[in-house]
């Protein structure tokens, strides 16, 4: 008699992780006569982790009592690009709070955490002279990534104003490993893109290169390469079926030397130089004229070669730009019309030119005075909203920001010319996003804190409104310091995947 097998369903184990558990942002404040330290929420705002020193903690390497400390932590008393005991205003040197201070990359003089837990909120990396004016060459170059769900690489363009070819460079999302493998010169994770392309009357000529002038779109499989010219123009390029920049950004020991590095290999072993080279894979949007406050930009490098450019699904291009002392501007490129029907721009959205300029205000300054200053972005964690700002007051105060939906390029923005505070926004859960104002905690009042819900700011709002930041929830967060102090935010880099896939997300209906 045969025997009968039967074969019965396996059991599928799949590990759950709640996303919302995750580090997403530490609160920062230090005094040096009084203590501080760092305090790290969730995304559901539960606090997570602590680290703590108090004033009298003279000889204790976290920091400093009223001379030196053993430790870099702090080298000597009182030193503000660690202080947070004044609030930025017009002064470089309160750095923790300033808006400029945090981007897709974390915060400028401190640590971020990683990860999927933390055991601390962060650390100090040292002076504003010293390791944190190194990793703000990483907030300057980098370059925006939108709909990507594992935002854990990045992409950068270094050189700016330069009429020679544009260099891009992938790698890890980390300002220190890019600063250490820049500064060294042993960066084998780059390539070369051509800047010669047709400018308006139609002769081919060599565009300047920009600072973090690209995007990248995971969904569509794009990248945009922003270009600028000598008299304000802006030249977009949107290169199609780009190979995934993930890969290559991660696959350091083999793809870094044979298929991205140098113009003088053979360039059938250099994928991404080829694929760069070949004009077939790319298209050409119109040469964009002169907005009519060019002439108030001077000499300042931020307004002409620092974009920040978005490449959205239905082709639209949203550009962001800071004018230091004068405000910022948006530009629009209309990704529905015909190539061979776009004009030079209107003073609307029909079809493309500069959207929306403002605030002539006061002194601000990008990163012409210094590359820790000008403009940053973020991105939310499903890679579907990004925002991009700039301080409206000298190094670090005030703010004008604008945000973006990628599907279809809906705009929103907001601005306040502060000359006392620094903001910082700060990405949370899904869609959302937080936002910090360096005020005051003492009194009982700790963070000024708010979040927004971008999703459903996006919907409920028309194209082009303002949207209000500063809905504060104060007495909630601590700032970590016991007198006067104007704390700020280190964005963590969590696992942004977590928040998009399953099982770890529960399926809802109607969410």
């Amino acid at each position: 008699m045969a025997r009968r097998l039967t074969i019965t369903d396996t059991a599928l184990q799949q590990k759950t992780i709640n996303p919302y558990s995750q580090p997403c942002f530490t609160a920062y404040a230090m005094n040096h006569s009084h203590g501080g330290g760092y305090y790290q929420y969730d995304h559901n705002f539960n606090i997570i982790a602590t680290t703590h020193g108090n004033g009298s903690d003279r000889y204790g390497s976290f920091r400093t009592y009223s001379t030196t400390a053993s430790e870099f932590f702090e080298s000597t008393s009182s030193y503000q690009s660690v202080q947070t005991n004044n609030n930025p205003s017009s002064n470089s040197g309160y750095y923790a709070s300033f808006t400029t201070a945090v981007g897709y990359l974390g915060h400028m003089s401190h640590s971020s955490p990683g990860g999927q837990s933390g055991n601390d909120g962060g650390w100090n990396i040292s002076g504003r002279d010293n390791g944190s004016s190194y990793r703000a060459f990483g907030f300057r170059d980098v370059c925006p990534i939108v709909n990507e769900t594992h935002q854990d690489y990045a992409i950068f363009v270094p050189n700016g104003g330069s009429q020679t070819k544009q260099e891009l460079i992938l790698g890890g999302r980390s300002a220190t490993q890019y600063n250490m493998l820049r500064h060294n010169n042993t960066y084998t994770g780059r390539t070369y893109i051509p800047n010669t392309w047709t400018d308006r009357s139609g002769s081919s000529k060599n565009f300047h290169t920009t600072h973090g002038g690209c995007c990248y779109n995971k969904k569509t499989n794009q990248l945009l390469v922003m270009y600028s010219t000598s008299d304000g123009r802006w030249k977009p390029v949107v290169y199609n079926n780009c190979p995934d920049l993930r890969h290559f950004a991660h696959d350091a020991s083999k793809q870094y030397t044979t298929a991205m590095v140098g113009e003088n290999q053979d360039a059938n072993d250099n994928l991404l130089y080829e694929y760069f080279h070949n004009t077939a894979n790319a298209t050409e949007y119109q040469e964009l004229n002169t907005w009519t406050g060019y002439n108030q930009l001077g000499s300042a490098e931020e307004a002409r070669y620092r974009p920040v450019p978005v490449l959205c699904d239905n082709g639209d291009i949203i550009c962001y730009n800071m004018v230091p002392s004068w405000g910022f501007t948006i530009w629009k490129w209309d990704g529905t019309t015909k190539e061979q029907d776009r004009t030079q721009p209107s003073s609307g959205l029909n079809p493309n030119g500069e959207y929306w300029h403002g605030q002539s205000w006061t002194t601000c300054y990008g990163y012409e005075q210094g590359r820790q200053y000008g403009a940053r972005w973020q991105v939310s964690s499903d890679g579907k909203y990004f925002w991009a700002y700039c301080p409206s007051y000298y190094y670090g105060s005030g703010i004008y920001w604008m945000a973006v939906r990628i599907s279809d390029g809906k705009i929103l923005w907001y601005y306040t010319n502060d000359s006392s505070y620094g903001f910082q926004p700060f990405p949370i859960g899904v869609s959302s996003m937080g936002f910090n104002g360096s005020i005051n905690t003492d009194g009982g009042a700790g963070m000024y804190i708010a979040a927004v819900d971008i999703a459903y700011e996006m919907e409920r709002k028309n194209y082009g409104d303002q949207l209000n930041l500063q809905n504060w929830l104060t007495q909630n967060f601590e700032g970590g310091c016991d007198t006067t102090a104007y704390a700020g935010i280190i964005p963590a880099k969590y696992d942004t995947s977590l928040f998009c896939s399953e099982p770890n997300m529960p399926n809802i209906a109607g969410l």
